[in-house]
């Protein structure tokens, strides 16, 4: 799994969820590889994650919802991510 582990303030991982909005969600999802995509996803999920885990409040469980939606997006949109994407869903909810 790849993950960053370097601790970044809210403002950054704001603007990292952002960015991965932008090609996802917008026009450069048109021109972006496979891979582009996948890691624009995996940005926005992780970033949407260690925003709850700041906050450790009740905003952190909306946090959560949202990494898992992140994620089931992701899942709809490269079908390929599918089995490993829901194991990791999984795992957020069970926790």
């Amino acid at each position: 799994m790849l993950r960053a582990r370097a601790r970044l303030d809210r403002k950054t991982y704001t603007k990292a969820i952002e960015d991965s909005q932008k090609v996802v969600l917008g026009d450069l999802r048109k021109v972006a590889s496979d891979a582009s995509l996948s890691l624009s996803y995996r940005v926005w999920a992780d970033a949407e994650e260690k925003l709850g885990q700041q906050e450790q409040s009740s905003t952190g469980k909306d946090r959560k919802e949202r990494v898992v939606a992140v994620l089931q997006r992701w899942q709809q949109a490269q079908p390929s991510y599918r089995t490993k994407l829901q194991r990791e869903m999984q795992e957020l909810l069970e926790t």
